[in-house]
């Protein structure tokens, strides 16, 4: 599970429970209803947005009647005031600091635990500093170190740093562009022709540092500066294979695989622009959000190229809190194909691209995909998502367009949030088999860059 989830416990095998703290004073009944929009006549958007109100008046009316049983559960966590003793319990009385277990089961993975201790408002400006550590029963491990400033000692500068070493023991290949045809068995091929999974173990660590300029409040705001990166990507065969989890040497020939066999060094820097007009961050009901980066890895060891890349999404409430959200991204590498490690090539699958496949199902040195979903609101803290993704990759951007191979998937999920942030989505997608996650920003397409592995 990626980003800073607040929750306490969650488990995600169909069944979320969620004891989330900090989330605020609940909105009013009529406020969810829209009770508080003023004028009653026919608005000239009201015709204008009558067919796609009319195309989601069934589904959602299905979705409500599904959605009964987690407002009953959430009615009884608000009358029996469970967050309030929760906070009691982990936070310190001026609610700016915890130490908060976490425990995570989903498909995909095993079962994962840790705890995260994390304080809110360090310098009094919302600085936040954030400590963490997560382990499996696969053998996985992450360790965390953060620190974030919105407004550094109150002026209109930004800065975030973060520290992170991870092991992941069984991380998938499934071979490096979208091609046909392509071979399904075999030993010794070349990853642009085979498309089989494969496993290998990834050790990483990497040091994130971003400062820069932020211009504007939120509902609209301006941020631009500059990332760098250092990261260290170290491989090895796996433990025990068995049939369904072949090591990647013996599929793959390794020197045709950039960086697997002796690992990788990195050093990146880029410049980045972020405009954001989103009435809010978290129930957002309408407005944009649009990022753009480019830079690279450095002349640094044996690996150089230039990445760049963006997004676009929009929201449009198109009825008392129905929201369809619009969203694009293009994420590109350039360079000469034996200078950019394997794990550095843009991909899709995972939380948040192309949710319904594997996390890294489709890797090459451009990817381009789009997402289009409907929320609608269940509770004060709660709302239910439908979504269509779909995306392709190819070596060059031409490809992109000229001999197009799109993926889709698609699939539901529900959406744990404040009018400031969202907490924690929990999504059930088909595509390539049925995948279940857990995360934070699934909308955000470049979260995925910095944490997962």
């Amino acid at each position: 599970m990626t980003g800073r989830w607040r929750g306490l416990v969650t488990m995600t095998t169909g069944l979320a429970l969620v004891a989330t703290p900090a989330w605020g004073a609940p909105a009013s009944a009529d406020d969810v209803r829209g009770a508080d929009r003023e004028g009653t006549g026919i608005e000239p958007e009201d015709v204008a947005l009558f067919a796609p109100r009319a195309v989601l008046f069934l589904p959602a009316r299905v979705l409500q009647l599904l959605n009964v049983p987690l407002r009953a559960g959430l009615g009884f966590v608000e009358e029996h005031r469970v967050l309030e003793h929760v906070e009691d319990f982990f936070y310190n009385d001026a609610r700016t600091a915890a130490v908060l277990p976490s425990v995570s089961l989903g498909s995909g993975f095993g079962l994962r635990a840790g705890a995260t201790a994390f304080h809110e408002d360090l310098g009094g400006h919302g600085e936040m500093g954030e400590v963490g550590f997560t382990l499996g029963m696969a053998g996985e491990q992450v360790y965390l170190l953060s620190f974030e400033a919105p407004h550094l000692l109150g002026g209109p500068f930004w800065v975030e740093t973060k520290t992170v070493f991870e092991v992941n023991p069984s991380s998938s290949f499934f071979g490096i562009g979208d091609e046909d045809p392509r071979a399904t068995r075999g030993a010794g091929l070349d990853p642009r022709r085979a498309d089989i999974e494969a496993f290998y173990q990834h050790q990483r660590f990497r040091q994130t540092t971003a400062a820069g300029l932020a211009i504007g409040d939120p509902g609209l705001q301006l941020r631009t500066g500059a990332r760098g990166r250092l990261k260290r990507h170290d491989f090895a065969a796996i433990d025990d294979p068995d049939e369904e989890t072949r090591p990647l040497e013996e599929v793959y020939d390794p020197a045709q695989v950039p960086g697997y066999t002796f690992g990788a060094t990195l050093a990146e820097v880029e410049g980045l622009v972020i405009f954001d007009t989103r009435d809010r961050g978290g129930a957002t009901r309408s407005g944009l959000y649009a990022e753009a980066f480019a830079g690279g890895a450095l002349p640094f060891r044996e690996f150089e190229y230039a990445h760049f890349g963006g997004e676009l999404t929009g929201y449009l409430e198109i009825w008392r809190e129905r929201v369809l959200i619009a969203r694009l991204a293009l994420d590109a590498v350039e360079g000469a194909p034996d200078e950019i490690p394997f794990v550095e090539l843009p991909s899709l699958g995972g939380a948040h691209r192309l949710r319904g496949y594997p996390l890294h199902r489709y890797r090459d040195e451009k990817a381009l995909f789009g997402t289009l979903e409907y929320q609608y609101p269940i509770h004060e803290l709660l709302a239910g998502s439908l979504y269509l993704d779909a995306g392709e990759v190819a070596p060059t951007l031409g490809d992109l367009f000229q001999e197009p191979t799109v993926h889709v998937g698609g699939g539901g999920g529900i959406v744990f949030r404040s009018k400031k942030r969202v907490y924690f989505t929990f999504d059930v997608a088909g595509g390539d088999g049925v995948q279940v996650y857990a995360t934070t920003n699934p909308l955000r397409a470049f979260a995925d860059r910095d944490d997962e592995l």
